[in-house]
């Protein structure tokens, strides 16, 4: 009986570990994004860089 009934605790603690992870690498991701983006449209906007318009 107690191993019937941690099986789905640990496939559930994976799952939730997994999910955990993949929240936290699309955070950082986003974040990245987000920074370079702004970035870019500083160095746009005071016209360090020409992109040939």
């Amino acid at each position: 009986m107690s191993e019937m009934q941690s099986a789905p605790r640990n496939r559930f603690t994976d799952l939730v570990g997994k999910l955990g992870l993949a929240v936290l690498v699309v955070m950082g991701a986003l974040i990245i994004v987000g920074a370079v983006a702004l970035s870019i449209v500083s160095i746009v906007s005071t016209g360090s860089i020409d992109l040939g318009h």
